[in-house]
């Protein structure tokens, strides 16, 4: 079975971000903040995905690479 199917759903240690998932198959990224919101970004490269794991600031990272570099949904 290939990992490209599987999505991985990841807690996160942030005072904003409650968890974050990211489907390999489709290379989206969905967030979900601890207010409850959730977005998702489209066509987002795997390495950017590791990239936010291993953030030292999720929220930093998140705002530098992600928030205004990719297409977004709130859903």
């Amino acid at each position: 079975m290939s990992n490209k199917n599987i999505t991985a759903v990841v807690a996160v240690d942030s005072t904003a971000i409650r968890e974050v998932r990211y489907n390999y198959e489709s290379s989206t990224f969905y967030i979900k903040f601890v207010r409850g919101t959730e977005y998702e970004y489209p066509d987002v490269p795997e390495y950017v995905f590791n990239g936010f794991l291993n953030a030292n600031s999720k929220g930093k990272f998140l705002n530098k690479f992600i928030r205004n570099e990719f297409k977004t949904n709130k859903l």
